[in-house]
C-alpha cells in the first residue's frame, strides 16, 4: 500500500467516517465508494480534506465523481497534482 493510499484512507475515516458503511482499511482499492455511501456533498468534504492535506487545489472539472469513485482513482488525480 502506497503512503498516498494510506493519507487517502486515513481521510475517507477521518472526514467520512459517519457517512460511509465501511471503515476505510477495509474497502478494496477499486470498490465503487457511492456503493459505501459517498454522495456529491461528501465529495466536497474529501476533495478539501485532501486539497489541505497536500497543499493543492483540485478545479472545478475535477470535481466530476468519476476522479472520486474508487480509492484508486483518487490516488491517480493526487499523483497528476503533485
Amino acid at each position: 500500500m502506497s503512503e498516498i493510499e494510506k493519507k487517502i484512507r486515513e481521510i475517507i475515516n477521518d472526514t467520512l467516517m459517519d457517512d460511509m458503511y465501511k471503515d476505510a482499511y477495509e474497502i478494496i482499492k477499486d470498490e465503487n465508494l457511492f456503493n459505501l455511501g459517498l454522495d456529491s456533498l461528501n465529495i466536497v468534504k474529501l476533495m478539501i480534506a485532501v486539497e489541505d492535506e497536500y497543499n493543492i487545489v483540485f478545479e472545478d472539472n475535477e470535481i466530476m465523481s468519476g476522479n472520486w469513485k474508487n480509492i484508486a482513482s483518487i490516488e491517480q488525480l493526487i499523483k497528476n497534482k503533485i
